[in-house]
């Protein structure tokens, strides 16, 4: 059986997040995409074990838990932030095209 990356989206505007998870299935056939209000991220995170979060703020993962953390516009900054394996790569301005490679960079490395 197959199993996809899960990319749990749960960042604001909401108009965003509505955006990214229409758009994501169809230029990612390959990830399963989660959408959850900002507040529920936690018990998601927790529930459905994803390989990526994308969220406007930072997020505390469980220490058993492998996965990469992808701030969009963190505090209203215009940044986009990749947090993964201990490294960090910070983008002004970013664009659809920089989500989707740091998505692409996360999935293609090898997992546990």
């Amino acid at each position: 059986m197959d199993t996809y990356p899960i990319v749990l989206i749960a960042n604001e505007p909401g108009a965003y997040r509505s955006l990214l998870v229409t758009e994501l299935p169809l230029l990612r056939p390959n990830l399963r995409v989660v959408e959850v209000s900002p507040g529920e991220i936690d018990e998601a995170v927790t529930r459905h074990r994803p390989t990526i979060v994308l969220s406007s703020r930072h997020v505390a993962m469980p220490q058993d838990l492998d996965v990469a953390m992808l701030v969009l516009y963190p505090d209203g900054d215009d940044t986009f932030l990749q947090t993964y394996q201990g490294s960090a790569v910070a983008i002004r301005q970013p664009r659809l095209s920089d989500i989707l490679e740091a998505i692409d960079r996360v999935v293609a490395t090898p997992r546990p």
